[in-house]
C-alpha cells in the first residue's frame, strides 16, 4: 500500500464524520468511528504472550506498530504492578523471594522448637508420674538421725503422760486428805459439843480441861 492510499483512508473517515455532524443539519445520529486499539491494549494487559495476528490485521506501519507495542508493554507493566500490590499482605508479607525464604526458615524453626518443648513436657509428665508411683509404693526410708529424733519425741511424750498421771494421783490424794480433815473437824466439833453438854451436868466439873490436859 502506497502513501497516497494511507493518507486517503483517514481523510475519508474525517469527511464521513463531518457529513453526519449536527452542524450540517443531518437528521441521523453521528456515526461513531470505532477504534480497535483499546481492545488490543486490554488484551495485551491480560495476556502478554498473545498469538500473532494474521497478515490482514493491524497496521502496516512499522513505527506505529512499535508505538502500539510499547504502549502495550507499559500497560502490562502497570497492570502487573497493580495486581502485585493488591496481592501483597498489608500486615507485612515478604515482597521478594529472599525475604520469603527467611520467613519460611523462621517458621520452620519455631515449629521445631514447639515440637521439642512438647516432647520435653511429655517426658517430664512421665517422670513425675513415675516418681509419684514410687512414693506411693515404697516410701523413702527414714535416716538414723530422724529415727533418733522420733524416739526421743516418743520418750518425751511418754514422760508427759506419766507426769500428768502423777499429777492426777496427787490431786486425788489431796482431795482425800482434805476430805479427811473435814471429817476430823466435824468429829472434833461433835466431841466439843458433847463435852459441853457433859460439863453442865452436876458432879462433872472441869471435864473439858481434864480432857485437853490428857
Amino acid at each position: 500500500m502506497d502513501s497516497a492510499t494511507e493518507n486517503a483512508a483517514p481523510q475519508a473517515e474525517v469527511r464521513a464524520v463531518e457529513d453526519n455532524s449536527p452542524e450540517r443539519g443531518s437528521s441521523e445520529a453521528p456515526i461513531m468511528v470505532e477504534d480497535d486499539e483499546p481492545e488490543a491494549e486490554e488484551g495485551a494487559a491480560n495476556n502478554n504472550d498473545s498469538e500473532p495476528q494474521g497478515p490482514g490485521s493491524g497496521s502496516d506501519d512499522p513505527e506505529e506498530e512499535a508505538e502500539v507495542d510499547g504502549r502495550r508493554n507499559d500497560d502490562y507493566q502497570v497492570e502487573q504492578s497493580r495486581v502485585s500490590s493488591q496481592q501483597q499482605d498489608p500486615e507485612g508479607a515478604c515482597p521478594n523471594k529472599q525475604c520469603a525464604n527467611i520467613q519460611q526458615m523462621l517458621l520452620e524453626r519455631i515449629a521445631e522448637l514447639e515440637r521439642q518443648r512438647a516432647e520435653k513436657d511429655a517426658a517430664h509428665s512421665v517422670e513425675i508420674r513415675e516418681l509419684k508411683r514410687k512414693l506411693r509404693k515404697s516410701p523413702e526410708p527414714i535416716s538414723e538421725s530422724d529415727k533418733l529424733i522420733k524416739d526421743q519425741r516418743a520418750q518425751i511424750d511418754e514422760q508427759k503422760k506419766t507426769i500428768k498421771k502423777q499429777e492426777r494421783d496427787h490431786l486425788r490424794k489431796d482431795n482425800i486428805i482434805k476430805q479427811q480433815e473435814k471429817d476430823i473437824l466435824k468429829k472434833s466439833k461433835r466431841i466439843e459439843a458433847l463435852i459441853e453438854r457433859l460439863g453442865r451436868k452436876p458432879g462433872v466439873k472441869n471435864l473439858k480441861t481434864r480432857i485437853v490436859s490428857l
